[in-house]
């Protein structure tokens, strides 16, 4: 399942959160170079993190979006300019949790909406 939203009022650095168990750990941009967020081992022990700004990402993921994610375990995205992809990949996924996956997209995504308004102020 996958969700592709477009903001033009986003400028994300790109990066790629995926599980830590995930299979595919050569990512087709990225390759096997990930980033780690030393202060939150939890969040660290959950996913690989990737970007190709290593502050502009880690930077991006504040306490707050590393908690979300934290609780939402297994959920993959990637960011790049205005575009955010939110995927649940590799498993099978049950049709009667689509209004549940998309309301986890889009939370998701106001999480990094919202940081460009707030890094504003």
């Amino acid at each position: 399942m996958i969700m592709l939203c477009i903001n033009p009022a986003l400028d994300l650095p790109h990066f790629a959160l995926l599980p830590r168990h995930t299979f595919i750990w050569n990512h087709p941009v990225f390759g096997d170079n990930f980033l780690e967020i030393k202060e939150d081992k939890q969040f660290s022990s959950l996913y690989l993190l990737q970007g190709e700004a290593e502050n502009a990402v880690c930077d991006l993921f504040d306490e707050r979006v590393r908690a979300h994610f934290v609780n939402l375990v297994n959920k993959s995205c990637e960011g790049k300019g205005e575009q955010f992809l939110y995927y649940y990949d590799g498993h099978q996924f049950d049709p009667s949790r689509l209004d549940a996956f998309i309301e986890e997209a889009f939370a998701a995504f106001e999480l990094f909406r919202s940081k460009k308004y707030t890094s504003v102020s």
